[in-house]
Protein backbone atom coordinates (compact mmCIF):
# COMPACT_ATOMS: atom_id res chain seq x y z
CA UNK A 1 0.00 0.00 0.00
CA UNK A 2 2.81 2.44 0.73
CA UNK A 3 4.27 1.84 -2.75
CA UNK A 4 0.95 2.76 -4.30
CA UNK A 5 0.82 5.90 -2.20
CA UNK A 6 4.36 6.84 -3.21
CA UNK A 7 3.51 6.21 -6.86
CA UNK A 8 0.42 8.41 -6.59
CA UNK A 9 2.40 11.16 -4.87
CA UNK A 10 5.14 10.94 -7.49
CA UNK A 11 2.53 11.18 -10.28
CA UNK A 12 0.93 14.17 -8.58
CA UNK A 13 4.29 15.90 -8.20
CA UNK A 14 5.09 15.28 -11.88
CA UNK A 15 1.73 16.70 -12.93
CA UNK A 16 2.22 19.73 -10.72
CA UNK A 17 5.69 20.35 -12.11
CA UNK A 18 4.43 20.00 -15.67
CA UNK A 19 1.52 22.35 -15.01
CA UNK A 20 3.77 24.91 -13.35
CA UNK A 21 6.28 24.84 -16.20
CA UNK A 22 3.55 25.11 -18.82
CA UNK A 23 1.79 27.96 -17.01
CA UNK A 24 5.04 29.81 -16.44
CA UNK A 25 5.93 29.50 -20.13
CA UNK A 26 2.53 30.83 -21.18
CA UNK A 27 2.73 33.75 -18.75
CA UNK A 28 6.25 34.56 -19.90
CA UNK A 29 5.14 34.57 -23.55
CA UNK A 30 2.19 36.84 -22.74
CA UNK A 31 4.51 39.17 -20.85
CA UNK A 32 6.89 39.39 -23.78
CA UNK A 33 4.02 40.21 -26.15
CA UNK A 34 2.73 42.93 -23.82
CA UNK A 35 6.23 44.35 -23.42
CA UNK A 36 6.71 44.45 -27.19
CA UNK A 37 3.36 46.22 -27.64
CA UNK A 38 4.21 48.74 -24.94
CA UNK A 39 7.63 49.36 -26.46
CA UNK A 40 6.07 49.92 -29.87
CA UNK A 41 3.51 52.34 -28.44
CA UNK A 42 6.26 54.24 -26.63
CA UNK A 43 8.29 54.48 -29.84
CA UNK A 44 5.25 55.82 -31.71
CA UNK A 45 4.70 58.38 -28.95
CA UNK A 46 8.32 59.51 -29.10
CA UNK A 47 8.09 59.79 -32.89
CA UNK A 48 4.92 61.87 -32.66
CA UNK A 49 6.51 64.09 -30.01
CA UNK A 50 9.62 64.60 -32.17
CA UNK A 51 7.46 65.50 -35.18
CA UNK A 52 5.41 67.97 -33.14
CA UNK A 53 8.58 69.55 -31.77
CA UNK A 54 10.06 69.87 -35.26
CA UNK A 55 6.84 71.43 -36.55
CA UNK A 56 6.77 73.92 -33.67
CA UNK A 57 10.40 74.84 -34.31
CA UNK A 58 9.70 75.26 -38.03
CA UNK A 59 6.71 77.51 -37.32
CA UNK A 60 8.75 79.58 -34.88
CA UNK A 61 11.56 80.05 -37.39
CA UNK A 62 9.08 81.14 -40.07
CA UNK A 63 7.52 83.62 -37.68
CA UNK A 64 10.91 85.00 -36.69
CA UNK A 65 11.98 85.31 -40.33
CA UNK A 66 8.72 87.07 -41.18
CA UNK A 67 9.33 89.66 -38.48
Amino acid sequence: MSRQLLAILAACLCCMAFGYARGFGAAEARGRVLLAEQSEACARGRQAQAEASAEAERALRQRLEAE
